[in-house]
């Protein structure tokens, strides 16, 4: 029986959406691990929906690369690809250098208090441990920053698409840190 983290389910949210969020979360947390053989029903099963929005929810993961469908053989969670990792990690590391930057020109002492209590709660989770909780932490603390602008899209237009995205962090946990961090 396959066992996944369940996500609470947003106000107004469809099931479909509410599929893939939960999917792409056990997938970017490591519940579903590279490799491992995943199935449609076990997944409908596991959420307690139908296949349809799990059907569609692996088309879209297989489009963006998380999952390997193989015609009459089956569906695996993808490996890790490290050059898309290291992509990733450095447009990160370019948008938040500049989101840093403006955010310091606004910057409070409230702000700063916040950033502190955030960053002492992720010295807890990592002395414990707790990698999910850190890395949730880790997504507060940026999410802190960004919303020091007030929904300031780095400077350029909104429409751009060019904004702080949840699940951000926690999609590029391949860059090594929750490894070092939390090994035993």
């Amino acid at each position: 029986m396959l066992s996944l983290e369940t996500l609470s389910r947003e106000t107004g949210e469809s099931v479909r959406e509410w599929a893939f969020r939960t999917i792409l979360y056990n997938l970017v947390n490591l519940v579903l691990l590279p490799g491992a053989a995943v199935s449609e029903n076990d997944v409908a099963s596991a959420l307690g929906i139908s296949r349809t929005p799990v059907r569609e929810t692996f088309i879209r993961l297989a489009q963006e690369g998380l999952l390997d469908v193989y015609p009459q053989k089956g569906t695996y969670v993808s490996l890790v690809d490290e050059q898309r990792v290291e992509e990733g990690r450095f447009m990160r590391l370019c948008l938040e250098g500049r989101t840093v930057e403006l955010a310091c020109e606004e910057f409070s002492s409230e702000s700063m208090v916040a950033l502190r209590a955030n960053l002492q709660l992720q010295r807890l989770a990592i002395s414990e441990k707790n990698a999910s909780r850190f890395f949730a932490l880790d997504e507060d603390f940026h999410r802190i920053i960004f919303d020091l602008r007030e929904g300031a899209h780095l400077g350029g237009d909104p429409e751009d698409g060019v904004s702080f995205q949840p699940g951000s962090r926690a999609q590029s946990a391949g860059d090594g840190l929750g490894k070092s961090v939390f090994s035993a």
